[in-house]
């Protein structure tokens, strides 16, 4: 199979700022798109006009207004690309010259989905806050890695037969893609050398917030649940230790944090590497705190939601 057309797409919301840098590193990489397709989701700070502006001088830049999630507006940028193959990038990253060369060589040699790689750029904090927010390539590298959306291609065919991404998530869409492709059979291909400059949180409460919504929604969806009860199983361990040793002697309570720290060390060893400056060993440790309290209270918030849900849906079909 010959690959004809590459399309681009893309969602953003209020990036004034940024999305020029955007369309100008896409336009100016090794492989230029054949086209780009961005979705407006409603911005305020005047995107939709310098997308406009920005058309006038790139043919192959096509813009639209698509009120919704990002879903939504992936689906319908997606259903109006006209190329064979589907690359995906967020609003707020800037794609390094290689990236789209390198996501889709792949599709030359057949293959159906390729997961590229995103690394968090910043100040010493923004980049340890992300790293402790995605993996890092040493993670990536284990099996059961499912790629970002702000880094991936597939071809239009395989999005068709998976039903696109779900527009009944606000976010956690595109593990829910991830999670289709590889149940419809679909191997990920993953190219490393795809990568994507990322801009993370700035401060621990906005990546508190951000953590949040992604774990409620993972639960809400019924992804990912591994993962998040094997941290919880550790959290609620170490609780027990403090209890049980502080009625023992209270001198020994600090030992039972001793799984919590484990589960640390185990969670950020790959990740010191990827920061700079000795600050990274104050940050690193911090942001991981602060994302474990996040996506624990996300998760348990959205399992909650989750039965309510499932609980109603019970009731009405009783009804009924």
């Amino acid at each position: 199979w010959v690959m004809s057309r590459v399309a681009v797409v893309a969602t953003v919301r209020n990036e004034a700022s940024s999305i020029g840098r955007l369309v100008e590193t896409l336009l100016g990489g090794s492989r230029r798109p054949d086209e780009i397709v961005i979705t407006d989701g409603g911005s305020t700070d005047g995107t939709w006009e310098e997308l406009q502006r920005l058309a006038a001088r790139h043919p192959s830049l096509r813009p639209l207004q698509v009120l919704g999630n990002r879903s939504k507006g992936r689906n319908t940028a997606i259903g109006h690309a006209s190329g064979d193959v589907i690359a995906c990038i967020d609003g707020g990253c800037t794609p390094r010259p290689e990236w789209l060369a390198e996501l889709v060589a792949p599709f030359e040699e057949g293959a159906s989905w390729v997961g590229g790689f995103y690394e968090p750029v910043g100040s010493t904090r923004q980049v340890a806050i992300g790293l402790t927010m995605v993996f890092v390539l040493e993670e990536a590298m284990v099996d059961g890695f499912i790629p970002s959306a702000r880094s991936m291609a597939f071809s239009k065919a395989a999005w068709a037969r998976v039903g696109g991404f779900s527009e009944q998530l606000e976010v956690s869409e595109d593990t829910a893609f991830g999670e289709a492709m590889s149940a419809a059979g679909f191997e990920l291909v993953f190219r490393p050398g795809a990568v994507v400059d990322w801009t993370p949180p700035r401060s621990f409460r906005e990546q508190a917030r951000v953590l949040w919504g992604w774990s409620r929604s993972d639960a809400v969806a019924g992804i990912r649940t591994f993962g998040y009860w094997w941290s919880l199983r550790f959290v609620k361990v170490s609780a027990l230790a403090v209890v049980v040793l502080s009625v023992v002697d209270v001198r020994f309570a600090p030992l039972g944090l001793l799984p919590l720290a484990y589960l640390m060390w185990r969670q950020t060893r790959s990740k010191y590497r990827w920061a700079s400056g000795f600050a990274k060993y104050l940050w690193i440790p911090t942001a991981w705190l602060v994302g474990l309290v996040a996506r624990s209270g996300g998760y348990i918030s959205g399992t909650l939601e989750r039965r309510r849900r499932v609980g109603d849906h019970t009731r009405s079909r009783d009804d009924a």
